[in-house]
């Protein structure tokens, strides 16, 4: 529970309602029984909901006890068997919260939530102490990096194969890019084997890092080749440090990612178009830094600490209006 030392040093209380994961069916009767036992003792003004199963669940126990409910949603996407429930009971939610633009519309087209029951209130905002990419071509190597879970769907070991077809192209070239990969998860043994396997010298792992911020600005440009995202904080962390992005058209990042303006998109399954548009970025600094220039730009006018607010102002507006 990585967010339970961060309420613990705000001093919120919080409750566990499931510790372990049992029979489907104990779950829901454990759940239901907590639940009620718990909403009874402390009657909130307000049910924060998150994620389908637990929507669900708030949803009903609001309609019964009469509590209004707004329900985060954080990602473009519902798995295929609680789509029906989910387009069923969405009236039940008074306010849906969108995590950004992409799954406000998402909300909308896919189960019909009409925008005036949707807040886009991104969970993102540009750090004031982010400290910016500085280029200067010839005087250093070329560094390329991402940052996230080491997980199969993060498709990192693309970026690792492109590596590996820069070096086929221009052996020099190993000297000349560097490859950085930030994070820890369950793919790292694999994707350290891969990087023996091809006998690269020029990708390098850094492990978890709790502050990414100085990382960040020590790259060049930034590479997200992810089959699925939600928002995906840090490629916009990595935005506003100054840096272009490689990405595959997911989540926010289909919106974010202008192509020709903030960086371009790549195909996650093709390692070869991933090493041409690093190689095409390289070769041209000029343009490279007009992306980043871009990036930063954008998430200063959409994530900035005054929208961020602005959103929590309309939130509090609109759910004043339940209680």
């Amino acid at each position: 529970m990585l967010a339970a030392k961060r309420l613990e040093e705000h001093n919120i209380c919080y409750t566990v309602l499931l510790k372990s994961r049992r029979n489907f069916l104990i779950n829901i009767y454990q759940i239901c029984r907590d639940l009620a036992k718990e909403l009874k003792k402390n009657r909130p003004d307000l049910l924060w909901t998150s994620l389908p199963t637990a929507t669900f669940y708030g949803q009903i126990f609001g309609k019964l006890l009469k509590i209004p409910v707004v329900s985060w949603q954080h990602s473009a996407y519902v798995r295929p068997y609680k789509k029906l429930l989910f387009y069923f009971m969405r009236n039940l939610t008074k306010l849906w919260v969108a995590d950004s633009e992409n799954v406000a519309v998402y909300l909308h087209e896919r189960f019909r939530i009409p925008y005036k029951k949707i807040l886009n209130w991104p969970i993102f905002s540009v750090s004031s102490t982010q400290p910016q990419s500085h280029y200067k071509p010839g005087e250093q190597p070329f560094k390329v990096g991402c940052l996230g879970r080491l997980h199969k769907l993060k498709r990192f070991n693309c970026l690792i194969q492109a590596a590996h077809i820069l070096k086929q192209k221009d052996p020099t070239l190993e000297q000349k890019i560097l490859f950085y990969i930030a994070g820890n998860g369950p793919e790292e043994n694999n994707l350290k084997a891969l990087t023996q396997t091809l006998g690269l010298k020029n990708v390098i792992f850094t492990g978890f890092l709790s502050n990414p911020e100085p990382y960040l600005a020590s790259l060049n440009l930034y590479i997200q080749p992810s089959d699925y995202e939600g928002f995906c904080v840090a490629a916009h962390e990595a935005m506003s440090a100054g840096l272009p992005i490689l990405s595959t058209p997911v989540g926010q990042l289909q919106i974010s990612v202008k192509p020709g303006i903030t960086g371009e998109y790549i195909s996650a399954s093709n390692p070869r178009d991933i090493a041409d548009k690093i190689y095409f970025l390289y070769q041209n600094p000029d343009l490279l830094i007009g992306m980043g220039n871009n990036a930063k730009a954008y998430v200063q006018k959409n994530f900035s600490h005054d929208a961020f607010l602005e959103a929590a102002r309309k939130f509090t507006k609109i759910t004043s209006q339940f209680l």
